[in-house]
């Protein structure tokens, strides 16, 4: 049977819809795109970037308080769907509009590690999947191997308090001294909700004479 005829049956037989809404997405494209353009175009996408306390760059494309780019998280993060990726993509690349510029005068990306078992369990690093996109956009090398997280934590959202999730991330990271690394990094991660994960990287980084660092996040809470 042609691809595309495969296509049509499957928008008959399995109607996708919109993650947010529920309302049907009418072609075949719609298996690449799981918000409707309404709810796309609710999401809330920063046009400014920030700092973050101890002066390091920070850009965050959307808020997190835009339920559709939230549910698109979850989608993946949590429902462990990697078909949230090309609305995502969709998402970066309304951001790198703005952005893209500033952000090719890094050197390279590094996606937020996880620890092995909750890789196993997941099956992918969310955050690496961020930074494939950028990659691709931006042009940029992705280190994987420059910081690893051989401690296992508790997921942060198991845990209410700033004070636990800064106790429960601590000392999480190491930075493999092995590879020398010169120029600007960007790290990327998902969310910025409390800080805790992003910090805690940021400061086993700066340990190892690493200073020029920025962060990237697909979403900041607040």
């Amino acid at each position: 049977m042609p691809v595309k005829v495969w296509e049509q049956l499957l928008d008959i037989l399995f109607p996708s819809v919109c993650l947010e809404c529920g309302v049907y997405l009418e072609n075949s494209l719609s298996r690449e795109n799981l918000l409707c353009e309404k709810c796309f175009g609710d999401i809330f996408i920063f046009k400014n970037a920030f700092h973050l306390p101890g002066g390091n760059r920070f850009y965050a494309v959307g808020s997190y308080t835009s339920r559709p780019l939230q549910k698109l998280i979850h989608h993946l993060k949590y429902g462990g769907h990697q078909n949230a990726m090309p609305t995502i993509e969709r998402i970066i690349e309304v951001y790198l509009d703005i952005f893209s510029d500033e952000l090719q005068k890094q050197t390279i990306l590094i996606p937020i590690p996880l620890h092995k078992n909750r890789l196993r369990k997941r099956g992918f690093n969310q955050s690496l999947l961020i930074a494939k996109v950028l990659s691709k956009k931006l042009k940029l090398p992705i280190s994987g191997e420059l910081l690893s997280r051989p401690k296992n934590t508790r997921r942060q959202t198991e845990i209410k308090n700033n004070k636990g999730r800064e106790q429960n991330v601590a000392n999480c990271f190491r930075v493999n001294r092995k590879l020398d690394l010169k120029g600007s990094i960007l790290l990327v991660d998902d969310v910025y909700t409390t800080g805790a994960t992003i910090n805690e990287a940021l400061k086993t980084l700066r340990r190892a004479g690493m200073r020029d660092i920025s962060v990237f996040v697909l979403a900041k809470a607040g």
